[in-house]
């Protein structure tokens, strides 16, 4: 009924139809009432007809519709950019009691992002959205009670927020308890009971979890070390450099690069990576075969850049002497593996 409304133009009846859907669980109706910002319909423009069904929805009180107005004016997605009527859009939905709004206003507060920062309206949204079982904000929530910002430290209150965003299913708020029971912060240190929780946090597919299951094996954290096991779970980080230099915060530069090594944990972008980090960070005195070494090791892995580095190391005489041959030769395999740039110094060196 509402589309043969909307085709014949009645988009005022097809709002009120596509409304009465929605409220009744129609699945059809979650691309123009349901907006998320984590999922693909930020790559799913809708036709002018729909954004004016939405809008028709939003002004008439409907306050799913005044939050999926308000995030489409965010992101710009069917419509104009315009971060002031999404505002008051978020505003409109949140004296509704929109959770998805309330969150997102307490968001907006609390980094300042395009308002004043203002973390006591942020605590009052987040607050309010927590009140209504959204686990994102209860996670927020239970962060002030942590961290004593606005509200009294009570780490009571904080466990609480932090575990009743753990039922809805917050990945990051059950990797977080994990991570209290390891400091033994908030709560008496129980390992066993963060292996758990970094365990539940992995199977679910969050990276958190998997560094917290590489922690539990490097540092033999309620399960025996095992050096080979914590090679696995770090395989499943995402990125290796980011996993790398988490790992060099706790154990400094020399293990962390030795643990990688051992265990061949670089994928081709980040051999490239810790080997100008090696040549910019040497104090005067470089190791130069280790920097050729892992530009090399990039280049072989299939990142093409690697061998267009040691061509510029001997075009340049930086680390080592001068060598317009080996330069040559390195910008050709660069070339030859696709890296564009490369041509442009071919050509200079044959001239």
């Amino acid at each position: 009924m509402g589309k043969a409304c909307k085709k014949k133009g009645d988009l005022i009846k097809a709002a009120e139809l596509m409304t009465k859907a929605d409220i009744n669980g129609c699945e059809k109706t979650k691309i123009l009432f349901h907006f998320q910002f984590d999922s693909g319909m930020k790559k799913r423009p809708i036709s002018q007809q729909m954004i004016d069904i939405i809008r028709i929805s939003a002004e008439n009180g409907y306050a799913p519709a005044q939050y999926s107005l308000g995030a489409r004016y965010r992101a710009g997605l069917s419509v104009k950019k315009d971060r002031e009527k999404a505002f008051y859009w978020f505003n409109e939905a949140a004296e509704r009691n929109e959770v998805n709004a309330l969150a997102h206003l307490g968001d907006m507060y609390y980094k300042g992002r395009h308002v004043e920062e203002n973390r006591v309206k942020a605590f009052d949204y987040y607050k309010r959205a927590a009140d209504l079982g959204y686990a994102p904000a209860q996670f927020m929530v239970g962060k002030y009670y942590e961290n004593g910002e606005i509200v009294d430290y009570d780490p009571d209150e904080a466990m609480k927020y932090f575990r009743l965003s753990h039922e809805g299913g917050y990945s990051i708020a059950t990797n977080h308890i994990g991570m209290k029971y390891e400091e033994g912060k908030l709560v008496q240190r129980d390992y066993e009971k963060a292996y758990e929780y970094y365990a539940e946090t992995a199977d679910i597919g969050n990276a958190s979890g998997y560094y917290g299951m590489f922690r539990c094996y490097y540092f033999g954290l309620y399960v025996q070390k095992d050096l080979g096991t914590a090679a696995n779970w770090a395989r499943r980080v995402p990125e290796a450099m980011g996993f790398f230099n988490l790992l060099r915060s706790e154990v400094g530069f020399d293990e962390a690069k030795s643990f990688m090594d051992d265990y061949d944990l670089y994928r081709p972008a980040e051999y490239y990576l810790v080997g100008k980090e090696l040549e910019e960070n040497c104090d005067g005195s470089p190791d130069v075969d280790t920097i050729i070494d892992y530009y090399l090791k990039s280049g072989e892995a299939g990142y093409a850049i690697g061998y267009y580095k040691l061509g510029k190391i001997y075009e340049e005489g930086v680390l080592v002497p001068k060598d317009l041959d080996t330069a040559l030769k390195y910008y050709k395999m660069a070339r030859e593996s696709g890296y564009g740039p490369a041509h442009y110094r071919i050509d200079n060196l044959d001239n």
